[in-house]
Formats: structure tokens, sequence, C-alpha cells
């Protein structure tokens, strides 16, 4: 992306560059063609000469704004009003040349800074004429009109010339014309204003005295010129040396002030070290060398709560929690053999009341004029609360980590699922079509039915990676999660036993949720199952519904991630066994289970926690050893009315197909096998291994394609890329995705078809069917007037 913007850019510029120095060579060309060589004479080359020869070297500076007055505006100006326009831009021309190559040898920068010129003259000689006529006509003197020419003609040069540069500025800058031409030259109209004025005295003068005379007086003005720069020059090193002496001033008062408030903090901390001491923000004390108190502040009775005289008359160790008085008086023991010089350390301090106050204390040993041991001086700080925000910062930073831990195997099961379910689709799709054709009492049968059923377990192994993931497959509809419990109720009533009461707390004016039903039920499904094994012996299961409003409080306090609004909260509690806080901490890892070895795949909470993230919605652990557990599901709330979810009838026999059916799939397996299942009904088939070979199929292929079944991610070109090409030649024509995974969210879209890898026979016959029976009712609809635009099913696009 980057690359590409830095290439437009190069392109925009190298374009301007080009047109502006076409156009600038028409320009010259012309002025030259129509150049009126009778009022051309030996001053003209002159004035060229004196220009190229001094514009670099005469300048005067404008103050405080980055523009500068040159001699060669004034130049221009001067040959317009003398030798006329023409003759203007061929000394504008060569002007550009001579400024540019003072910075620059490339010739494209060359030919752009006096085509630039040339053209902004250019532009200046036709406003001038369109104004005044012919400019080099007009009497040289001070009338209203003469004045009025020169302002119109810097005006105009000023426009001219700085709006086509700033137009190339803006364009290797990436910035609007406008923000590059008020940022560097805004200004700049003085020195255009200041040319004109010069070229009009400067004719005048001709016009009175002569152009030599004028000439002979140039090493005059070039003589007070250079003695101005001069003077310029050293009034500006005089200036930067009385800077420079100002700020050895400053810093001379400031290292005196310095050094004079040292001495009254010197002063002041001696004459008030006693009432410094008693009421310093933190806890300090003097101990004598066995350890009694010799002097407490009120901080430090503050921090441990008893009273001054109650510490005087103990010592440090009658406060020390048991556990750090050991490395409390080591520590002391190397201040007095002098192996240290002073020591930190956290400790606890036992508050009068009983709780435990952490401490920072800094010690330090003061011995007399002989060395030996007078006291120590210790500086206590109350640390409680910042080890508390410690010790919450760690349980962040544990479930971080997890947080990490989980998404990276949530990656890997991602990565794994699309290779995997293509060969789940081939064992289940092969298991079901050798089943069909073996006899009722083959001896076979029993074997490949129990090759099927394994096969099923490891695509429902797969299915609960991805939930784990967030990359299953869903379908979302809005739903009223009481409906869902309640029809669940016979059926959860039955999985859990008699010796566990199901308790059922729904609020009854409940909102609703989008999610996937099924989905829903496998969230509710394993949350009883985790209950019911937690409560061997019976007990209480609630399933609990309500309306709640997240705010910051209850979102800390939960430690609940989603942003604050409107959520339905789905709790499932059990008055089981509880779960440890290590064992909360891994609680949603997939294949961590708490079961004994055999009863359990670690995958149940694992597919929870991926079902409701990818719903938009977030899941909580609570549990305390003996006293049960807790999981609060949060879901946002949306506005709309329930849905009604119907069950599927699962049609046994299928109408044979005599349609043209295109077949995308790059894993061979997986399209031998479709092929085979297409085939056996009747389907005529065209097949490609990937994309560019579909497109080249449907080109070639004269006749209808009734529907193209084509996998989400190949090689080359994907599954949607792919609808889009050919959907520009054969719109009408409808597509059937097939994928193992939910990658792109595709499955989700409305008006998509979809069916999820591994598939059995019957399941992409069905579907394909279901396919064409819609795009049969859409061909009815449409030969009705009313019917006209409405669709049932997309075609032609993803």
């Amino acid at each position: 992306m980057i690359k590409t913007e830095a290439t437009r850019k190069t392109l925009l510029t190298k374009s301007y560059m080009w047109l502006v120095s076409c156009a600038g060579a028409i320009v010259f060309f012309h002025s030259a063609y129509n150049l009126p060589t009778e009022r051309l004479d030996a001053r003209f080359l002159l004035i060229a000469v004196i220009m190229v020869a001094l514009s670099s070297l005469v300048a005067i500076r404008i103050p405080r704004i980055n523009a500068q007055i040159t001699v060669s505006d004034a130049f221009i100006f001067m040959t317009m009003l003398i030798f006329g326009g023409e003759a203007a831009v061929l000394i504008a021309a060569l002007e550009g040349v001579s400024s540019a190559g003072r910075l620059s040898r490339k010739a494209s920068t060359l030919l752009f800074n006096s085509a630039a010129t040339a053209l902004a003259t250019f532009f200046t000689v036709v406003v001038l004429r369109w104004s005044f006529g012919n400019i080099s006509d007009l009497p040289h003197s001070t009338s209203l009109t003469f004045v009025t020419a020169l302002c119109l003609m810097a005006l105009a040069q000023y426009v001219a010339s700085s709006g086509l540069v700033a137009v190339l500025h803006s364009f290797k800058i990436n910035q609007s014309v406008w923000h590059t031409w008020s940022k560097y030259w805004l200004w700049s109209s003085i020195t255009y204003f200041a040319g004109a004025l010069t070229a009009g005295v400067s004719a005048k003068l001709i016009e009175v005295i002569g152009f030599y005379l004028v000439i002979a007086m140039a090493p005059v003005i070039a003589a007070v010129y250079f003695t101005y720069r001069t003077y310029a020059t050293n009034v500006e090193v005089s200036g930067q040396q009385a800077e420079q002496a100002e700020r050895h001033v400053v810093e001379l008062s400031h290292h005196i002030a310095e050094q004079e408030r040292i001495r009254k903090a010197l002063q002041e901390s001696e004459e008030h070290f006693r009432s410094s001491f008693d009421y310093a923000a933190i806890g300090m004390s003097l101990l004598a060398p066995d350890g009694r108190w010799l002097r407490v502040n009120s901080s430090l009775i503050e921090i441990i709560g008893y009273s001054g005289e109650e510490l005087l008359a103990t010592n440090l160790q009658a406060i020390v929690h048991p556990d750090d008085i050991s490395p409390n008086l080591a520590a002391m023991q190397q201040l007095l053999d002098g192996t240290k010089r002073f020591y930190q350390m956290e400790q606890r301090y036992c508050h009068k009341l009983g709780q435990v106050a952490w401490v920072l204390v800094n010690a330090s040993l003061v011995r007399d004029a002989k060395g030996d041991p007078l006291h120590f001086i210790l500086q206590i700080q109350d640390i409680s609360e910042r080890r508390a925000a410690e010790e919450a910062l760690a349980r962040s930073e544990d479930q971080l980590r997890q947080s990490q831990k989980m998404e990276a195997v949530g990656q890997l099961a991602g990565g794994v699922a699309h290779d995997f379910n293509n060969l789940m689709t081939a064992i289940t799709g092969y298991s079901a079509l050798m089943l069909d054709d073996l006899e009722e009492d083959s001896a076979l049968r029993p074997d490949i039915e129990e090759i099927k059923r394994a096969a099923e377990r490891a695509a429902s192994l797969t299915k609960q990676l991805l939930a784990f993931s967030r990359k299953q497959m869903l379908q979302p509809k809005v739903l009223d999660l009481n409906t869902v419990i309640t029809d669940m109720q016979k059926m959860l009533a039955r999985l859990i036993g008699e010796d566990i009461h199901i308790i059922s707390d729904l609020d009854p004016e409940l909102a609703c949720v989008e999610a996937d039903p099924s989905q829903v039920e496998q969230v509710i499904m394993n949350l009883v199952v985790n209950a019911r094994d937690s409560m061997p012996n019976g007990g209480r299961l609630t399933i609990e519904t309500r309306n709640l409003e997240l705010d910051d409080a209850y979102r800390i306090r939960r430690h609940v991630t989603l942003a604050p609004g409107p959520y339905v909260m789905l709790a499932v509690s059990d008055t089981g066994c509880g779960i440890d806080a290590g064992m909360q901490a891994r609680i949603f890892e997939p294949f961590f289970t708490t079961k004994e070895l055999g009863k359990g795949t670690g995958l149940g909470l694992s597919t929870v926690h991926g079902i409701v993230v990818q719903s938009g919605g977030d899941i909580h652990v609570r549990s305390e050893i003996g006293r049960g557990t807790t999981f609060d599901i949060y879901l946002p709330q949306v506005e709309d009315v329930a849905e009604v979810v119907k069950t599927k009838v699962d049609e046994t026999t299928l109408s044979k197909g005599t349609q043209t059916i295109l077949l995308v799939e790059d894993e061979e397996t997986v399209r031998r096998l479709a092929a085979r299942i297409l085939e056996r009904q009747g389907f005529h088939l065209l097949q490609a291994p990937d994309g560019i070979e579909a497109l080249r199929v449907a080109e070639d292929y004269q006749g209808v394609i009734d529907l193209m079944l084509t996998d989400v991610v190949m090689p080359e070109m994907r599954g949607p890329e792919l609808a889009e090409q050919i959907a520009i030649t054969r719109p009408q024509m409808p597509v059937l995705f097939m994928s193992g995974y939910n990658e792109t969210g595709l499955a989700e879209q409305a008006g998509v078809n979809f069916i999820q890898k591994p598939f059995t026979p019957q399941s992409l016959l069905r579907q394909i069917h279901g396919v064409l029976e819609a795009l049969k009712e859409v061909s009815i609809d449409s030969d009705k007037p009313h019917a006209q635009g409405d669709s049932k099913i997309t075609r032609g696009r993803w």
C-alpha cells in the first residue's frame, strides 16, 4: 500500500513537471517568434548578462519571514517595461535556468524552473495587456495608472509563479495546494511588489538620465549594497554576541540564586529537623542498636495504630510479622557489622487492630565520632495499596497470558481444520456410498459403519475445536433465551437425573439476543452436563436469565471485558464441589479437564467460550471450593422480535437430477467424492481443480450451467472471488459454497448458499436440490407482474 502511494505521487509529480515544461516551451517559442526585434539592442543583452551575474549575489533578506528580495524579479519587470512582454518572457526563462542551476544540475529541474518562470511572466503580460494594452508604451511616471499597472504586474507574477511551484510541492508532500501555498509562499508576495517598485523606479531613471548612465551608477549601488550587507552581518554578529552574553548573565544569576537557595534550604533543614521528623508524610523513627524505639513520628503511629508511648515502651520485633523478623534482624546486623551502609526491605507490620500493613523500610545506621553505633534511622512508607494493586495487576497479567495462550491454540485449531475436514469429508462420504451399495446382511457393513461413526466423532471433535477458535459456522437468529431454555427443559431433566433439582429463574421481560440457536443449545447443554458431573450425590441446578446494564463498576467487579451497555445475562449455577483458583485460571483451555482419565475430552467449556465470544458476548466463572460454581454469560441485547426456529425435515430420498453443475475443488479426494455423489444422482458434471481452470471451463462450455459448487479456500483464486468473476458472464447461475471452517464469516452473510465440511452424500444432495428448487420458484415468480425484482435466492454473486 505504501509503495503504491509513493508510486502514485512520483507519477503525478513527473507528469505535472512535464506538462509545465511543455507549456513553457510553447510560450518561449511563441514569444521568440513574436519578438519585436526592432526594439532590441545591446541594452537587452547587457540586462541579461547583469541579471545572470548578479541574481545569485544580490539579495536582501526580509526579517522574521522566509523570503528575500532578489534582483531577478526587478530585471524581469524592467525588461517588460522597456522592451515589451515577449522580451520579458525570454529573460524570465533565462533567469529560471540560472536560479535552478545554483540548486540542481538535473535537466528536469532546470527545464521545469525555466518553464514555470516563463509561464508566470507570460501570464503577467497577458493580464497587463488585457488591462492596459502594451505595458512598454505606458509613460514611466508617477501617475495612478502606472502605479496600478506596477501593482497588477507584481500581483499577477506572484500568483502565477507561486501557484505553479505550490502545485508541484503539494504533489510531492501529498497535501492540499492551499496548505502548501499558505505555508511556504504567502509572505513571498512582498518580494514581487518590491521588485515591481524597483523596476518602475529604474525605468523612470532610464527615461530621465539614460540607460548607460544608470548602468554607470551600478558600482555605486553595489558598493552601497555590499556596505549594507557588511553592516547587517556585523549587526547580526553583535546581536548574537549580546544574546550569548545575556545568556551567560542569566545562567550566572541562576547559579547564584541556586547556591543561595541551597544555603537557605540547608539552614532551614537544620533549623526544622525536629518538626520535619515529627510531621513527615511517611513514618520516621530512631531505633536503638538493640531494637528499642527511641523516637517515632505521627505517620508511623497512624500506620500501625499504636500510640507513641506504647511504641516507646517496646521494641521493633513486637510489631514485625513473625515471618519477617529473621530477615529484618539479619539486615540490621549487616549494618552493625559494616558490610552494608543501608538496606531497603518490604515487610509486614502487625497493626494494633489485627490487620497486616505492608511497609517499605529504608534503614541506615548513624555512628559517633569513634565509629560506635548510635542509632538506626528508619523511613517507613505504607505500601499496602500498592501491594494490592500489584496483586491485582498480577492477576490481570495471568488472565492476559491465559487469553494469549488460548488464542494461540485457537489459531492452531483453525489452521488444521481445513485439511482435516477435507479428510473427514472423504471418509464419511465414501463410507456412506459403500453402505448404500452393500446389502443389509453384508459382512462388511458393521466394519464400515464403525469407520463412519469414528469419522463422525472426529468431525464432531473438529467442530468443538473450531468453536473454541471462534471459526465455526454460525447461523445467527434473533432469539428469546427463555423460549430456548423452556424448550430444553424435558431433555435437560432426562440428562441430569432425578437426584438433581432444576430451578428456572427466568426474567419475563427478557430482551432478545442474536445468536445461532443450535450453538446456544450446545452452550446450555455443556454447562448443565458440567454442573451434573460436579454434583455426583445430587444437588440443585439453577438456570437464570436477567436484563443487565453493564457499567464500569460491574465490569471491574466481575472482570468482564465487554463494553458498557445493555446485555442479557444467562447464569448456570450448581451446588457442587466447586473449582479452586488455579483451575479457574485454566478452565476454558482446550483439553484441560478436572475429570478422571477417559471421562472427558476437555473441550466442553472451551467450546462454550468460543461460541459465546464469537456471538459477541463474554463468559465468566465464579466458584468456591465446597460452595458450588456459577457461569455467567453476557450477550448483547437486540431490539428485534424473536424469530421462530423451525426444524428442518430430513428427507431420505431425493429425486434424480438432470441439471449441469460446475464443481470447483482443489482437494482431489473431496472433488472425486463430490463428483461421484452428483453423477450417481444423475447430474451432468463439469470439474475444475481451481478458480482459473473453472473460469476457462465456464467460458468454453456453450450450454447452461445450472449451479456452481465451489470450495471457499483455494490457491490462485478463492471461492468468493471466483463467484464474482464468473457472474460477469453467467449472472443467473447460483453458487453453493463449501468449506471446513468459517474463515471470513461467509456462512453468516445474507443470501449466501453454504454447506459445511464434512458433509454426507444426503446432506450435499439436499442442499443442492434446495438451491435448485429455490431457483425454480424465482423463475416462476419472475413471470408474475407483482414478483418482479423479488428473489428468494442470490444468483450471480456471493
